[in-house]
């Protein structure tokens, strides 16, 4: 019997483009296993990735790794940065501790000279309508972040004790 040689010239897998809209999370556990089921070295993780998404959502990769391109970047850093920009705040957050969480997150990646600005864009994305964006819509754009964040702890901080004085006047008039 003669011996057989298997040679692979194609991948294990395939694997469906992410486009702007579709689930990050889902896409990026499919990503995960197409490149281990390939043995995808690490050096060639962000190419498969780049070839992977959509041209809109490269464009909002370039975006992110700005004001580097996002084959400088290591595969880790690019996930990284795409976590701290999908970060969102939750309900019971105070802006105090969104503006941590979000500092935090982008403190791991490399932004670089842009740090600063990406801290304030995502800062001023996560909130949510109300007062709080409202008021710091109205500032300058050239505020500096920690001005902006500032003023959304002390509108919060307003905003709080309004509703306590409004129970308060409920409540007495319930009495």
């Amino acid at each position: 019997m003669a011996n057989v040689t298997v040679i692979n010239t194609g991948n294990l897998a395939s694997l469906r483009t992410y486009n702007i809209g579709d689930d990050w999370e889902i896409f990026a556990e499919r990503l995960e296993q197409y490149l281990k089921a390939n043995k995808v070295e690490e050096e060639r993780k962000v190419s498969v990735l780049i070839t992977s998404i959509s041209e809109e959502a490269y464009k909002t990769l370039k975006n992110l790794c700005d004001p580097v391109k996002p084959y400088e970047k290591s595969y880790a850093d690019i996930k990284e940065s795409k976590e701290t920009f999908d970060l969102l705040r939750q309900g019971a957050e105070s802006i105090n501790e969104w503006f941590v969480k979000v500092k935090k997150a982008a403190a791991d990646c490399e932004f670089g000279t842009s740090l600063t600005e990406r801290v304030k864009d995502k800062f001023l994305v996560g909130l949510k309508p109300g007062r709080v964006l409202d008021k710091l819509c109205e500032e300058k754009p050239s505020r500096e972040l920690q001005e902006l964040l500032d003023i959304a702890v002390a509108k919060e901080a307003a905003i709080k004790e309004s509703r306590e004085v409004e129970v308060n006047k409920l409540e007495r008039v319930q009495e």
